[in-house]
């Protein structure tokens, strides 16, 4: 009985011990289990992380691309702008020149069409011709002849006051202009029929050649064909040179036979008598004719021009800015990778 309680208590030991290794072996067949699950996780895993790297290089390229993008759009855009503050510049320049050029083309036509510094009767016969009153009135001389900006001073002391005589077709104009000036205590003034100018038929010495000369004063003044007979009996004797150095020598030269003009007004007269001091240049009447014309031209001239506008493009451009949207697309962009751990 002894040995058969002890045979069954080793049974009972050994299926213990059986069941122990039938456990194990089952935890082991479980782990092996688990390891090849673990190990395909970690090859997915690995893959997803090799994945995320290149995600990564692509977004850093990106980042770089937008910063670039960023850099190229901050230019333009100072560029853009730039333009634009030049332009704005440019018209308000503009503008400013044609107001001013206008502005004074006014003043000057307003003193013009008023006979402003002419002298009272000259004033008179010509508003009284301009309501019809008086016919067959051409006007001052000083309005019906030009010459170049360099020669007006000399062709105004040159004239003197014979650029406020009036020219009339015939003396039966000239007779009813005195009668009205008469009639109302108007003043004097001298009346140039075209019927009796006549050239001044005298010769004239050939100057070419001369230190300093320029021409003739008929010779640097520009008419209508109808006056040249008029501009040559005041002007056809008078040489116009250079300064009073040239004057001089050239009238000693000649006997002091003729009289001489200089540039800026000074007078060596037939005779040899010397006239002359300080002259304002466009304080005359026929420097300012000149002037309104060339105000007029070029008032005219920047009318005519293409007005100075901005393109819509540069307006576009510099009220647009697309650096308030690149920045928010680079951080999607970096917000959109995943980095890992």
């Amino acid at each position: 009985m002894r040995f058969l309680h002890c045979f069954v208590v080793r049974s009972e030991h050994i299926r213990h011990l059986v069941k122990e290794v039938q456990d194990i072996v089952f935890n082991i067949s479980v782990s092996a289990r688990h390891h090849r699950i673990l190990h395909s996780l970690l090859h997915i895993f690995q893959s997803l992380l090799e994945d995320s790297r290149k995600q990564l290089r692509r977004a850093q390229e990106d980042v770089t691309a937008a910063n670039n993008t960023i850099s190229g759009y901050t230019l333009r855009q100072n560029t853009r702008a730039k333009r634009r503050d030049d332009l704005q510049n440019a018209i308000r320049e503009h503008t400013q020149k044609l107001d001013s050029v206008s502005a004074k083309a006014r003043v000057f036509r307003a003193m013009e069409r008023d006979f402003d510094s002419y002298n009272k009767a000259v004033k008179m016969v010509m508003q009284e011709a301009q309501r019809g009153a008086l016919r067959n009135v051409h006007g001052p001389v000083s309005r019906l002849i030009r010459t170049e900006d360099n020669f007006a001073v000399a062709i105004e002391i040159a004239m003197g006051s014979g650029l406020q005589n009036i020219v009339v077709d015939k003396e039966e104009d000239g007779k009813r202009g005195i009668e009205y000036l008469k009639r109302t205590n108007g003043g004097r003034a001298t009346f140039r029929p075209l019927t009796a100018i006549k050239d001044f038929g005298g010769k004239r010495r050939d100057l070419k050649g001369e230190r300093g000369f320029f021409g003739y004063g008929d010779e640097l003044v520009k008419t209508a064909p109808q006056y040249k007979n008029l501009i040559n009996s005041m002007l056809g004797t008078t040489a116009v040179c250079q300064d009073m150095d040239c004057a001089i020598a050239m009238s000693k030269k000649y006997g002091y036979s003729f009289r001489i003009v200089t540039l800026d007004g000074q007078l060596v007269n037939a005779g040899g008598s010397l006239t002359g001091g300080s002259t304002q240049k466009s304080a005359g009447i026929l420097s300012r004719k000149q002037e309104i014309d060339e105000l007029l031209k070029k008032a005219a001239a920047a009318e005519k021009l293409p007005p100075l506008v901005i393109p819509p493009a540069v307006h576009h451009a510099v009220e647009f800015n697309p650096l308030k949207r690149c920045p928010q697309g680079v951080e999607r962009i970096r917000d959109s990778v995943i980095v890992p751990s």
